[in-house]
């Protein structure tokens, strides 16, 4: 068990009980149940237990990242990296202004690019160095976003924020399409041959495609709340299979990866 799976287990929690749970078993009007009250400061504490674990986790690997290399690139990337992710690590500890956070969405979008410049190298992993572009992609795309509001008047990104959310959302299900082929344990042939990431991930498909057939409205809203993936509550997206197939593919990866430590 490392910091990683630790990681991983209190990030789908902080999901499926902060954004999800609250979200969708709200109290009665008028009402304020011990359950949902506790409910919400259990999701509250696994939102700051997830963001200072994840920033600590990238800070230990940059400044351990010092020990291994001499090159200057490295250097200046891991420690582009690491002064982005402590400022943006500020808000987990003090509040900050409303005018900082323009700084915030820029260092958030350079930690995205210097850490997609830490891969590179001629002894890193080829997949490493091709999936994790793809993966910073969305990220990218969110940080522009929000320095261009910050910066510009609204009115004129009313018409792009709808074209750039569905190009995230794109990106999203392509970074998951592709990380069985990118991150997935090495040799990828024996990776593939293990049953059970395969179960688990038919299972995943397999149970959304019910649930999204018998419960679609809540599943519409589960998406929003859990994912920020908007699809209609009215009539089925033209997209669910692609994100279904995307959600089962990350599945196999996560659960490859695990049992991989574990052999």
């Amino acid at each position: 068990m490392t910091a990683i799976h630790v990681l991983l287990v209190v990030a789908i929690a902080e999901v499926v009980i902060n954004r999800i749970a609250v979200g969708m078993l709200p109290p009665r009007k008028g009402e304020s149940p011990g359950w949902h009250a506790s409910l919400d400061h259990i999701g509250l504490f696994l939102f700051y237990f997830t963001g200072v674990l994840a920033a600590l986790v990238l800070a230990t690997r940059c400044l351990s990242a010092f020990d291994r290399t001499r090159r200057l690139r490295d250097i200046v990337a891991h420690g582009t990296l690491l002064l982005a992710t402590v400022i943006t690590a500020v808000p987990l500890v003090i509040s900050v202004p409303e005018s900082a956070k323009l700084v915030l969405a820029i260092a958030f979008t350079v930690a995205a690019l210097a850490m997609v410049a830490t891969v590179f190298g001629a002894s890193r992993d080829a997949g490493v160095q091709v999936g994790l572009p793809i993966l910073v992609v969305p990220l990218l795309l969110h940080g522009v976003m929000v320095i261009a509001a910050r910066l510009g008047p609204e009115e004129e990104l009313d018409g792009l924020a709808p074209v750039v959310m569905r190009l995230g959302v794109l990106g999203l299900c392509l970074a998951a399409l592709a990380t069985p082929y990118c991150f997935a344990p090495r040799p990828f042939a024996r990776a593939v041959a293990r049953p059970l990431p395969i179960v688990l991930a038919m299972a995943v498909a397999a149970a959304g495609a019910v649930v999204s057939r018998m419960y679609y409205p809540t599943v519409a809203k589960v998406s929003q709340l859990g994912l920020g993936i908007e699809i209609s509550p009215g009539h089925a997206d033209q997209r669910l299979a692609l994100y279904l197939l995307a959600l089962a593919t990350l599945t196999w990866t996560i659960s490859s990866c695990a049992i991989a430590g574990a052999e």
